[in-house]
């Protein structure tokens, strides 16, 4: 068989299922359906000092504490259906909560991408909460809320809270465009290469069982047919694309003008 066939064939083959993968993506960003998300990025600033120096006291807004950390909460709508005021009014509104024995400090708003929204955060420090409000939001329509606590780590609050229509809160693993991260391990394009690079080990693997040339181009050992190498592709292909998909869903490209949620600065 002529290698242009061959190649067309294995184009044909990876364009097929680019196609479904694209078809699932414009299919899920299509649902009128409320998606509020949450991410949070923390950093620990002090940590048992006591143990390090008896005399060394460190003081916060009047009150004596053992560590300090600041957290960065962003909270957005992914979903293409807007929630409104009326949609947050439960007995069990939306919050910031700290866990057992943690405490809230201080929490304040850093940015929100739509004025219009009012959005605000509501400090309960006799709760250990704090409260979310706002007017509406709109898809990729949100705000980035700084939270002081005295825990060490991301573990030590959570978001939590009904909305109408909403089965759950979903936390993701987010970031924003922002040129810290736009080439790391937040793009989007590392995803993208893996689910291509897996796609192609698949094709070929597949376009093996119907073309002798090829077959025997990947057994190396002999002219003989071989299950191996088009089984290692198979597997690895499956591998790649299995960790690409699994982490391009996980992952969310937080909405623009939240990029405070980025910076290293606090």
């Amino acid at each position: 068989m002529q290698t242009d066939t061959i190649i067309g064939i294995i184009i044909g083959m990876i364009g097929v299922a680019i196609g479904i993968l694209a078809s699932y993506y414009f299919y899920r960003r299509s649902l009128r359906v409320k998606e509020p998300t949450w991410a949070i990025r923390t950093t620990n600033i002090i940590q048992g000092y006591s143990s390090k120096f008896n005399d060394l006291q460190v003081i916060y807004k009047g009150e004596n504490i053992e560590n300090l950390t600041v957290s960065r909460i962003i909270f957005w709508n992914e979903g293409a259906e807007t929630i409104d005021r009326q949609d947050i009014l439960t007995a069990n509104q939306v919050r910031i909560v700290a866990l057992e024995g943690i405490k809230l400090l201080d929490v304040k708003l850093l940015a929100s991408n739509n004025p219009s929204s009012q959005f605000s955060v509501q400090h309960a420090a006799d709760k250990g909460c704090a409260y979310f409000n706002f007017d509406y939001l709109d898809q990729k329509q949100g705000a980035v809320v700084q939270v002081v606590h005295n825990g060490i780590s991301s573990k030590d609050v959570d978001v939590t809270g009904d909305i109408k229509g909403v089965r759950t809160l979903r936390r993701k693993i987010a970031y924003t465009e922002s040129p810290s991260v736009r080439l790391g391990i937040g793009s989007r394009k590392l995803y993208f290469f893996a689910m291509g690079l897996g796609l192609t080990y698949l094709a070929v693997a597949f376009a093996s069982l119907f073309i002798p040339s090829l077959a025997r181009l990947l057994n190396s050992s002999g002219p003989e047919f071989s299950w191996f190498p088009v089984t290692s592709l198979i597997i690895m292909g499956a591998i790649l694309l299995a960790m690409g998909f699994y982490s391009w869903r996980k992952l969310n490209i937080a909405p623009k003008g939240l990029e405070v949620f980025d910076e290293r600065e606090l």
